[in-house]
């Protein structure tokens, strides 16, 4: 996580390197306003029934990015002054960012 900002990929165990995955950008609620909210109990509407039911309305984090790699993504993101580094399993170093 830096600057408000969650970075994480997608993973398959039995992927040998030639499949596509994704690797998100997902920003925290507390610093980037949230899309929308949704009731902790998701039979219940969110806004106000939620809220007389005594339960939660929960943000909704935006995407910021969605990016498509080619590879598993199986280890933990690099940040480096604002560079974003990530590998796959098959072989390929991303930089993104900047």
């Amino acid at each position: 996580m830096a600057n408000g900002v969650i970075y994480l990929g997608t993973w398959d165990p039995f992927d040998t390197g030639g499949g596509a995955h994704h690797f998100y950008a997902i920003a925290d609620t507390d610093v980037i306003p949230p899309t929308s909210y949704v009731c902790s109990y998701p039979s219940l509407p969110s806004g106000f029934t939620c809220f007389m039911a005594g339960l939660r309305n929960v943000p909704v984090p935006s995407i910021v990015r969605d990016l498509t790699l080619i590879g598993s993504i199986q280890a933990v993101p690099a940040i480096v002054k604002g560079q974003v580094y990530v590998a796959t399993n098959a072989g390929y170093l991303y930089a993104l960012g900047k």
